[in-house]
């Protein structure tokens, strides 16, 4: 009886070091699986940080870039506006232009009927013979 307790023990401890053994190994595989999922949690958090700052960066540089088209816009209007003042003072300057183009071309016509009508006064009789009686001096 006691040598099949003794029995039944030495089982009972084999089979509680079979156990211990196969907790041992779980534990390992455990431990690798918790190590492996460890590392790869912090490679996700290096790669979500990476991401942050490149999500920063181009939030910074999208500000940027509004700032400058912003800019870009205000000198498109200023400039805009300048070059209607400008065409405005152009087409009042072409106005002008045209109405001393105008007055140019009716004194010229002017002008020229004053010699028409001098050169009919000169070729007419009464002038020479005003000439020839000294009536006229000469110039």
């Amino acid at each position: 009886m006691t040598s099949n307790l003794l029995r039944e023990k030495e089982q009972r401890i084999t089979q509680l070091d079979l156990r211990i053994t196969q907790l041992d190994e779980k534990i390992v595989n455990f431990q690798k699986e918790y190590d492996e999922r460890t590392q790869w949690c912090l490679e996700l958090e290096l790669l979500v940080k990476n991401r942050d700052a490149t999500i920063l960066d181009l939030r910074n540089q999208f500000t940027d870039l509004q700032n400058q088209f912003t800019d870009l816009q205000n000198q498109f209007e200023e400039r805009s506006a300048w070059a209607r003042r400008l065409s405005q003072e152009i087409t009042q300057k072409d106005a002008q232009i045209l109405k001393l183009q105008k007055e140019y071309e009716e004194r010229t016509e002017w002008a020229l009927s004053l010699n028409a009508k001098l050169e009919r006064l000169r070729r007419s009789n009464l002038f020479r013979f005003s000439k020839a009686l000294g009536l006229i001096p000469e110039l």
